[in-house]
């Protein structure tokens, strides 16, 4: 048992018991009154006697009660508490998840109060840091216990370095709020190992030990790697079977020979045990422009249930749509996804070539706003003046500015990859060449002769309803590609059609000469280059359309702008100075909603112009499956083996923390409830 605010109570109690005693040696002053008689005075008599000074008390039921009222009230006041007969370790580091999962209700407090996971989290580690004692004060043969706290969802923060100081320890957790992104904990751990998380103490070295506080439903278990011996203890929150009914997907697309019609797919997912109708609303520019219900199947021991609701759209210019589904459930951020359909116009392409007629042919078949044809030495005059953002895709004919290394390239000291990228922010479409991009390198010389495709990703968009089968073709490039590029096509050489990314740059690649194939001889030619080019310019006039919670928002603004303002979904406002190629970047991002930024210049095909001020919506959204099915984790399988969870929420006598105080004032209340009672009937006889 410890005792928060004993010296208080001692203060106390030296004070107000001895008074208390004194009262009852105190002689009553009373004035002389002549009666008739003192039969009737009996009690007047021995009250008197009992008065009397300096004589030994009696026994006085009154004076045993508020003696019992003020030793009850008094140890309230020193608040005993009943805690764990294990002490915690000398330092120790507190890691707590509020990723979007964690707002789940489902929880409950002492009271009953529903409260969600997070809030229950916060508390079991509060009750942890009360069992550490005072920093402040050393009993003997104690030593000083420290923490520090992390806070993580998909990215991890320091919210209080080691500190002895319980009042600060508890002011940083009950700081911590929930976010909207989703959970991974490697950098977590990576930041509790590089807070000195070895110590040296009288028996060598050990390895602090990691208290982390979750509901387990973590996406990145992979890559977290717990260093030596170290001990770590995952403190499960939250409840299975909680329903919840989310948005998992959102998605627009236009009918390509009618651009003013489209189809917009909402994607929705239940965890509910039981099948549920769920109520879709869709908003078009903040009006609402129609409603359905949908039935959701009930959740299985595999997964959760699925449903769509398709909502067809008739609109020319972009549009700011946003989706809700109105259920009881659980977890509010997937209830609404946003996204910004593109304007029905094409695409415009910038061409770079040295003069390719199946190319251009093609082109001209397709339906496209404008197509401007120029050679390498005019684009790269294009871009250095800043004016290659006026195209939404750029397709680069047997070019590219620098080709890929033939080798990695070298690293810096972080052991990352330095790259001197050559092509300035844009998607591309580029045949025959190797861009310069992270993870794409030259490989060993293919030798000439009929080569077939062996496998592509036939859902991707890029080759939806595309057919590879019957292509054949000579001299392919080689390219060898890492992790970090998708491979949309394998040849029987090697990747033949890639996709990379590298910061503002996304380009897909086709490795071989259109003129060295019989493609060009298929109607899956023309049909691949549309899907291909819409793809990209899809992503082009879309924004930011791919953000996340967690991530960071980027988008280019036209050429010309050297100030923007952020509007955050709360309200609050952040200014942005473009880079040179026109590139804003803001982040990471905490929650879901419309981020709107506002400058005054030119607009882009999405933006919205309003007077002189120039508005883009940038949606982000959730649309995590894994997040939102809630489940709560039995146990971790880590690099050093599987974690079982540790009930703390369901009261682990480890970190839980038992006050008594409240008790106690119960106790007093009672008592002086029957001391008001033996009193008045003492007086009444």
């Amino acid at each position: 048992m410890m005792w928060l605010t004993l010296p208080i109570a001692a203060v106390a109690a030296g004070v107000m018991i001895p008074s208390l005693i004194i009262l009852y040696f105190l002689k009553l002053r009373r004035r002389d009154v002549e009666i008739s008689t003192t039969l009737l005075w009996k009690k007047t008599i021995q009250d008197m006697q009992a008065n009397a000074p300096f004589q030994r008390l009696r026994r006085n039921i009154l004076l045993l009660l508020q003696l019992l009222i003020l030793i009850a009230g008094l140890l309230a006041v020193a608040q005993p508490e009943i805690r764990s007969d294990e002490p915690p370790p000398t330092r120790s580091v507190i890691v707590i998840d509020r990723s979007a999962s964690m707002a789940t209700v489902d929880e409950t407090d002492e009271d009953g109060n529903a409260i969600s996971r997070l809030e229950k989290a916060r508390r079991e580690a509060l009750n942890y840091v009360d069992l550490m004692g005072s920093g402040e004060q050393r009993e003997r043969g104690n030593k000083v216990r420290e923490a520090m706290v992390i806070a993580f969802d998909r990215n991890a923060t320091v919210v209080q370095t080691f500190t002895s100081d319980r009042d600060r320890l508890r002011r940083a957790i009950e700081a911590i709020e929930p976010t909207d992104g989703v959970s991974h904990l490697a950098e977590a751990i990576k930041l509790a190992n590089a807070q000195e998380a070895v110590v040296l103490e009288n028996v060598g070295l050990v390895t602090v030990p990691i208290y982390m506080w979750s509901d387990g439903h973590i996406q990145d278990l992979e890559e977290v790697t717990l260093v030596g011996d170290t001990r770590f203890e995952f403190n499960s929150v939250g409840r299975n079977g909680t329903p919840n009914v989310g948005i998992v997907s959102l998605q627009a697309e236009r009918d390509y020979d009618s651009p003013d019609e489209a189809t917009l797919f909402v994607g929705l997912m239940s965890t509910d045990l039981e099948s549920r109708e769920a109520f879709v609303e869709v908003a078009i520019d903040g009006l609402r422009a129609g409603a359905g219900s949908v039935t959701l199947p009930a959740a299985a021991e595999d997964g959760p249930g699925y449903a769509s609701f398709v909502f067809p759209l008739q609109r020319t210019e972009s549009a700011v749509i946003t989706a809700t589904v109105t259920t009881e459930d659980a977890l509010m951020a997937d209830n609404t996804a946003r996204m910004i359909l593109p304007p029905a116009q094409q695409v415009s392409v910038g061409f770079v070539t040295e003069g390719h007629l199946f190319l251009k042919y093609a082109l001209e078949a397709l339906r496209l706003s404008r197509v401007v044809q120029m050679t390498p030495e005019q684009f790269l005059e294009r871009a250095q003046r800043g004016q290659t953002s006026e195209f939404d895709v750029f397709i680069l004919d047997r070019w590219v500015p620098e080709v890929a290394p033939a080798a990695p390239p070298d690293l810096d000291s972080a052991g990352n990859e330095i790259f001197d990228p050559t092509l300035p922010p844009g998607h591309y479409l580029i045949f025959n060449a190797i861009p310069k991009l992270r993870g794409l390198f030259t490989g060993e010389p293919v030798r000439e002769a009929p080569y077939g495709v062996l496998e592509w990703r036939r859902t991707d968009p890029a080759l939806d309803s595309v057919s590879l089968a019957n292509l054949t073709y000579w001299k392919p490039a080689s390219i060898v590609a890492t992790e970090e590029v998708r491979i949309l096509a394998d040849g029987e050489h090697g990747p033949l059609i890639v996709e990379a990314a590298h910061d503002t740059v996304r380009a897909i690649t086709v490795g071989f000469d259109i003129t060295e194939t019989d493609w060009y001889l298929k109607p899956e030619w023309v049909l691949f280059l549309g899907k291909v080019i819409k793809e990209l310019g899809r992503g082009a006039t879309a924004g930011s359309a791919e953000a996340r919670p967690g991530g960071t928002l980027s988008t280019r603004l036209p050429a010309g702008v050297t100030q923007a303002t952020l509007v955050l979904p709360r309200g609050d406002r952040v200014t942005l100075y473009p880079s040179e190629a026109g590139q804003v970047s803001y982040g990471p991002i905490d929650e879901v909603g419309f981020y709107r930024l506002q400058w005054k210049g030119p607009a882009g095909s999405t933006d919205v112009v309003n007077g002189d001020t120039v508005e883009r919506a940038i949606p982000v959204n959730l649309l995590d499956a894994s997040e939102s099915s809630i489940r709560v984790e039995p146990q971790l399988e880590l690099n050093v083996g599987i974690i079982q969870a540790v009930g703390a929420g369901d009261g682990d006598p480890r970190y839980s923390t038992k006050r008594l105080w409240p008790w106690l004032m119960v106790a007093a209340l009672v008592i002086m409830m029957l001391e008001w009672f033996v009193y008045n009937r003492k007086v009444h006889l």
